[in-house]
Protein backbone atom coordinates (compact mmCIF):
# COMPACT_ATOMS: atom_id res chain seq x y z
CA UNK A 1 0.00 0.00 0.00
CA UNK A 2 2.87 2.37 0.72
CA UNK A 3 4.14 2.01 -2.85
CA UNK A 4 0.71 2.93 -4.21
CA UNK A 5 0.65 5.97 -1.94
CA UNK A 6 3.98 7.06 -3.40
CA UNK A 7 2.34 6.95 -6.85
CA UNK A 8 -0.44 9.21 -5.60
CA UNK A 9 -3.11 6.82 -4.32
CA UNK A 10 -4.23 8.14 -0.97
CA UNK A 11 -6.80 5.61 0.17
CA UNK A 12 -7.65 3.95 3.41
CA UNK A 13 -6.37 0.44 4.01
CA UNK A 14 -9.66 -1.38 3.36
CA UNK A 15 -10.13 0.02 -0.14
CA UNK A 16 -8.04 -2.66 -1.85
CA UNK A 17 -9.92 -5.39 -0.01
CA UNK A 18 -13.30 -3.95 -1.05
CA UNK A 19 -12.14 -3.69 -4.67
CA UNK A 20 -10.91 -7.30 -4.62
CA UNK A 21 -14.21 -8.49 -3.11
CA UNK A 22 -16.22 -6.63 -5.73
CA UNK A 23 -17.80 -4.37 -3.11
CA UNK A 24 -16.39 -1.19 -4.67
CA UNK A 25 -15.78 -0.02 -8.22
CA UNK A 26 -12.34 1.08 -9.37
CA UNK A 27 -11.98 4.69 -10.51
CA UNK A 28 -10.15 5.79 -13.64
CA UNK A 29 -7.38 7.28 -11.53
CA UNK A 30 -6.97 4.03 -9.61
CA UNK A 31 -6.73 2.05 -12.86
CA UNK A 32 -3.99 4.43 -13.99
CA UNK A 33 -2.09 4.00 -10.72
CA UNK A 34 -2.49 0.21 -10.75
CA UNK A 35 -1.18 0.03 -14.32
CA UNK A 36 1.91 2.01 -13.26
CA UNK A 37 2.37 -0.11 -10.14
CA UNK A 38 2.06 -3.46 -11.95
CA UNK A 39 3.80 -2.22 -15.16
CA UNK A 40 0.93 -3.29 -17.41
CA UNK A 41 -1.40 -1.44 -19.79
CA UNK A 42 -4.89 -0.19 -18.99
CA UNK A 43 -6.24 -2.73 -21.46
CA UNK A 44 -4.63 -5.56 -19.57
CA UNK A 45 -6.22 -4.46 -16.30
CA UNK A 46 -9.64 -4.01 -17.86
CA UNK A 47 -9.97 -7.01 -20.16
CA UNK A 48 -6.78 -9.05 -19.81
CA UNK A 49 -5.40 -8.27 -23.27
CA UNK A 50 -2.38 -6.32 -24.44
CA UNK A 51 -2.70 -3.84 -27.28
CA UNK A 52 -0.25 -4.35 -30.17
Amino acid sequence: MAQLQLLGMDEERGVIKRIENGDRAVSDLEIQLFSQFFHVTYEYLIDGTEQD
